[in-house]
């Protein structure tokens, strides 16, 4: 029905606002860290993990350690 198609596109574009709301506070709160990986990618083409992680390690950002994300399923 309508009411129902009304109600999933205010929720469907409430989550996008909110994702953009939170990618834009990642962002700006790790501004400088995202300028030095973009500084040294433009010197370097490439960037090793461990090369990474001591970019934002030095930036106060602690890296996830490799095989902490999981997916998460519905069954």
């Amino acid at each position: 029905s309508e009411t129902v198609s009304t109600k999933v596109d205010a929720e469907v574009s409430r989550i996008i606002n909110d994702g953009i709301k939170s990618a834009e506070k990642v962002l700006t709160e790790h501004r400088k860290a995202l300028d030095a990986i973009a500084k040294k990618l433009i010197e370097v083409e490439t960037l090793e993990q461990d090369e990474y992680d001591k970019l934002i390690t030095a930036h106060g950002i602690i890296p996830k350690k490799r095989g902490d994300a999981k997916l998460e399923t519905k069954s």
